[in-house]
């Protein structure tokens, strides 16, 4: 009990004061239905239909089996279609309810237009539960799928004035990060649809949340590559409402596309691979190429930045691409999708990964969600068998880690990990890169007990534990060889790698155990 108080003593004591008031507010809120305060502002806010950009989806299997997949699991409804339907778990029936349904190209107009009256009509009739990131999402799906309409329905139309109203009321302060910054996206882009007379305060609104949100380089500050890629595609939807009314924020959001595209752009190689940090997932690669094509297809410059306030390093010599985690969590006050990860690394060749980040396969609250953030599930260093970070529940985050940079220039980089997890050690670690090969050295320092320290090399799933060989102190495999100076054992061992969510499969990785100091050097022959 009184370990359970003093962790969420860690975990609260981060959070800004307007989170904790909101999580009281909401918890009590919560415990009263509020779908009765769900109403009409009558036609006056009634959308117009537009020509907007819309993320082409993929997730109708059968229209006339109202068949679905989401999260790579399928689900059927053979008469009507349970909105409410939790047999997935809560993330998939997020996805059913985000309307995703309506930018799939395999189904055809009048199902589509079937499926939004339905839903519309439960969220009229108070069946479906009104929650506001699925809210948010689903009105910029539908706002973007009405010019596609000969007619407009009345039932379609009441039910985005209902929600768009109630979102303006249950904006997600508790939470913050993507969730808010994604409600006022919605709420900027019905203001501008619905031709809100008070509309300049949503524009207001999300301008400066996004100043908040995005860093100096153009990432966003929760430092994931899948959201970046989803708010992208979202602040496209807004921009292209902005041309179309010739609102004059078309400029503002424009700025912030080509910042965070700048980005991704910076974090990709040349061949689009898009590195998984920090809960990303599934093909991330494809996704980005799309949205790479509708920003240039504006004529939008993608420009050439360094990498830097995001804690990312990306370095490349000939085939051989490297990525580097130098960043601490963040944001401070909501650690939600953070990994236990400081100085870790992920290695492709030749466009193909070679020393890979484990990734997600889930956001339920498991021992799998746990072990997939863990630093055992990545490629750096366990101290003493122990985790960087108090990684709790599916999105919290107790005692903390701390990474400082100690020195830094053209590819090295020298950085130092320190932890309450870790007691009275710290750990050093440093990447040289130089020709045909990379340099990584790991010290430990200041610990009072004297024990086996552990450093990860999670092999991707491509290289079998046969193509695998163990020398003493070295492994190589195909053109790759792997050497480690002061180890005291070098093995393999089997982990689950997540390809997407909902799926995986066995790999192997390279355990290094050491006590004070391990010199590693990763050779590649082109």
């Amino acid at each position: 009990m009184i370990r359970k108080i003093i962790l969420y003593i860690h975990t609260i004591r981060h959070l800004k004061g307007e989170q904790i008031i909101g999580q009281i507010y909401h918890r009590f809120r919560s415990k009263f239905p509020n779908q009765k305060k769900l109403w009409d502002p009558g036609e006056a806010f009634n959308p117009e239909a537009i020509s907007l950009f819309a993320f082409q989806r993929d997730c109708v299997l059968n229209q006339d089996h109202n068949l679905f997949t989401f999260l790579n699991q399928t689900s059927s409804f053979q008469e009507r279609i349970n909105w409410n339907d939790l047999s997935h778990g809560k993330l998939w029936n997020y996805h059913l309810q985000y309307a995703y349904f309506l930018h799939d190209a395999k189904a055809d107009l009048l199902k589509k237009k079937t499926w939004l009256l339905d839903i519309s009509q439960n969220i009229i009739d108070g069946i479906v539960k009104l929650e506001p990131f699925p809210v948010s999402i689903r009105l910029i799906q539908t706002l973007s799928f009405l010019n596609a309409l000969k007619e407009m329905d009345e039932t379609i139309l009441r039910a985005v004035r209902m929600q768009s109203v109630w979102l303006k009321d249950n904006l997600e302060i508790h939470i913050g990060a993507n969730h808010l910054l994604v409600n006022r996206i919605s709420l900027a882009l019905c203001s501008i649809c619905c031709n809100w007379k008070d509309q300049e305060q949503f524009q207001i609104a999300l301008s400066k949340e996004l100043n908040k949100q995005i860093l100096s380089d153009g990432a966003h500050y929760e430092r994931s590559p899948m959201y970046q890629l989803d708010i992208l595609g979202l602040l496209l939807t807004l921009y292209s409402a902005c041309l179309a009314k010739q609102n004059r924020w078309s400029e503002t959001y424009k700025n912030y596309i080509c910042k965070m595209a700048a980005w991704m752009q910076a974090m990709s190689n040349e061949g689009d691979v898009i590195p998984p940090f920090q809960d990303s997932t599934g093909d991330l690669r494809t996704k980005w190429i799309s949205i790479k094509e509708a920003i240039q297809s504006w004529n939008i410059p993608i420009q050439q930045i360094i990498l830097n306030s995001s804690g990312y390093r990306k370095w490349t010599q000939d085939n051989e691409c490297f990525w580097i985690n130098a960043g601490n969590i963040s944001p401070t006050h909501q650690p939600g999708h953070a990994h236990a990860d400081m100085m870790h690394f992920i290695w492709y060749s030749r466009n193909l990964p070679v020393i890979q980040d484990r990734s997600i396969s889930t956001y339920e609250e498991s021992p799998i969600r746990l072990k997939e953030k863990s630093t055992h599930a990545h490629n750096t260093v366990s101290v003493c068998g122990k985790e960087q970070s108090e990684m709790w529940s599916s999105f919290r985050v107790g005692r903390r880690a701390k990474l400082r940079i100690l020195e830094e220039q053209e590819n090295y980089l020298k950085g130092w990990v320190t932890s309450p997890l870790f007691h009275t050690c710290n750990h050093e670690r440093s990447f040289q890169m130089l020709p045909g090969k990379m340099m990584i050295l790991d010290h430990v320092s200041s610990c009072l007990e004297d024990c086996l320290h552990k450093a990860y090399f999670h092999l991707d799933h491509r290289w079998s534990r046969n193509a695998i060989k163990i020398e003493q102190n070295s492994c190589s495999f195909a053109s790759f060889r792997l050497e480690f100076e002061y180890a005291n054992s070098v093995y393999t061992e089997s982990y689950i790698q997540a390809l997407d969510y909902n799926l995986s499969i066995e790999s192997i990785r390279i355990v290094v155990q050491f006590r004070h100091q391990l010199n590693t050097t990763l050779r590649w022959n082109d």
